[in-house]
């Protein structure tokens, strides 16, 4: 089930070239690249000839041109010329979708182009284009949907246990037990979860000279169709001291491919230590390794799911209940998108 009106992370700038390069999107096969002039351009990957994939084809000056029969699409995705055939029919095209721009990163909108709106985008991704955090990132490809994924971010009570050597204290229970305050404003899901006086993790010793014990301040947001924003701060216990400790945001970019595979984009970007190549490399390393782990565990939750739906679970528990919100969400939004229209009617 996936929600269409809505932006997806395309990639960063820097990933989108003026070679033709297949991507896919909520089980559509797109085309992506940039033109002459720079602009990133997004079309369906088929084309509507014989539907060979245009991204085994070429650009020719302003032209994106089919290697199969030599059709060639400008770039708005309209047939400007067949070879051998003088007159074009009306309204041939390839359906382009429209595509922006904004803080190093390359966004699409999946569903109706015409309620594309970049008032949609998500704010919070300017501190990715700050120079006064410094980010690292990576990507996993996942064969499991996106709704365990995010499940997975929701509810971070399993750290102690499945992350013990990164996030979770060597199986200490202390994060686990803490209690988390959910609040749902709109459609966005927010928790909050505050560990007093304990332990650093070991990800955490990595990258910051902690002495003692700490408070961990943990905030996670989910933020349709798929993203989850998590912000963490680190202070010594029983201090408001962040210059002492750490803050780093993490952004969870968690796109589906199709119905059972996700490519997980992960970015982390710190707001302490922000030219130390060390600190960069030992935080790449402990979020990459935990992510590794988080994999694992979804993709063998998918193989048990297979022929069976998560409803048939026996044993629920509190800690559920974000997941649940999260998950209804996503679906009342699909459900919106496939409403048949009401017509209108005058007196």
């Amino acid at each position: 089930m996936f929600i269409r009106n809505a932006w997806y992370f395309a990639g960063f700038a820097g990933d989108i070239g003026g070679a033709l390069a297949e991507r896919r999107f909520l089980g559509e096969s797109v085309v992506m690249f940039r033109t002459p002039a720079g602009r990133a351009v997004a079309f369906s990957n088929r084309c509507p000839h014989r539907f060979a994939p245009l991204s085994m084809g070429r650009l020719v000056g302003d032209r994106l041109q089919c290697a199969y029969h030599g059709i060639e699409f400008d770039f708005s995705g309209r047939c400007v010329h067949i070879p051998g055939q003088p007159k074009i029919q009306k309204g041939a095209c390839v359906r382009a979708y429209p595509v922006e721009e904004r803080w190093g990163c390359v966004w699409i909108w999946m569903g109706e182009p015409a309620r594309a709106s970049v008032d949609a985008l998500i704010p919070e991704f300017g501190v990715l284009a700050d120079p006064r955090w410094a980010p690292v990132h990576g990507v996993k490809e996942v064969a499991a949907g996106y709704e365990l994924v995010i499940d997975n971010l929701m509810d971070l009570t399993h750290i102690a246990y499945l992350h013990p050597n990164t996030l979770g204290n060597q199986g200490g229970a202390q994060a686990a037990e803490a209690e988390a305050h959910t609040t749902v404003k709109g459609e966005r899901v927010r928790v909050e979860r505050v560990i007093r006086d304990c332990e650093p993790a070991p990800l955490y010793r990595s990258v910051r000279d902690i002495a003692g014990r700490i408070d961990r301040y943990q905030y996670s947001e989910f933020v349709p169709p798929c993203y989850v924003l998590i912000e963490l701060k680190v202070m010594p216990a029983g201090t408001q001291d962040l210059a002492s400790g750490l803050e780093w945001r993490v952004f969870h970019i968690v796109t589906p491919t199709d119905e059972r595979h996700t490519s997980y984009r992960w970015v982390v970007t710190r707001h302490f230590a922000q030219d130390d190549a060390q600190v960069s490399q030992a935080l790449w390393d402990g979020t990459n390794a935990t992510l590794d782990e988080d994999r694992a565990m979804i993709e063998a939750q998918a193989r048990m799911l297979e022929g069976t739906s998560l409803d048939a679970r026996t044993l629920p528990t509190r800690h559920d209940g974000t997941p649940a919100r999260v998950r209804r969400i996503i679906r009342e939004l699909a459900r919106r998108e496939e409403a048949p229209l009401v017509a209108e009617t005058g007196p």
